[in-house]
């Protein structure tokens, strides 16, 4: 007896975790650092998604700062990328879909610090193009865990992306 109630009690805690409200501000941070090839390189990644009724509003900011030795001395650049695009959310299940309005723009903006303009003008275009294409994908995650504080969220891949040998990655996000 004591065994199913307790496994009971375990399921009920379950089933409350996918319970919690999805509603609010969720903002999640990953870092990157690779100092290979003779340069450092780190970069910030911060994502945040508001969530309100039927609809989301997403931002991205993302900072690379970058330093490598050249012929005369240091050398260093920072590049800051944000951006933000909204639309309509869906939860079935354990299954979190986030579905961009196919009729607004994303706003991105691109800067750049230590670089020169020649070369910067040829990398802010890429930059936008990429992170514009980004945001006007369609997102699919699976929910991890969900609490009213913590939401635990991995990528669910695409045919291609697993024949490609991808790995889905996680991302904690935490609410404001």
């Amino acid at each position: 007896m004591k065994r199913l109630i307790l496994t009971f009690a375990t399921l009920l805690a379950g089933v409350l975790a996918f319970a919690q409200s999805l509603e609010g501000t969720w903002t999640g941070k990953e870092n990157l650092e690779d100092n290979s090839d003779g340069a450092d390189v780190s970069a910030t990644a911060t994502v945040s998604y508001t969530i309100k009724g039927e609809s989301y509003s997403t931002k991205m900011l993302v900072v690379m700062d970058m330093s490598a030795e050249a012929e005369g001395g240091e050398v260093t650049m920072k590049i800051t990328i944000t951006g933000s695009n909204a639309g309509t959310w869906a939860r079935q299940g354990n299954i979190l879909t986030f579905t961009p309005d196919k009729r607004s723009k994303p706003k991105i903006d691109v800067k750049v610090e230590g670089i020169p303009s020649v070369l910067a003008s040829m990398l802010i275009a890429p930059a936008k193009r990429e992170l514009s294409k980004g945001l006007k994908e369609t997102e699919r995650y699976k929910i991890i865990s969900l609490t009213d504080k913590e939401l635990v969220l991995e990528d669910i891949l695409t045919e291609k992306e697993i024949k490609a040998g991808e790995k889905a990655d996680r991302i904690t996000f935490l609410k404001k």
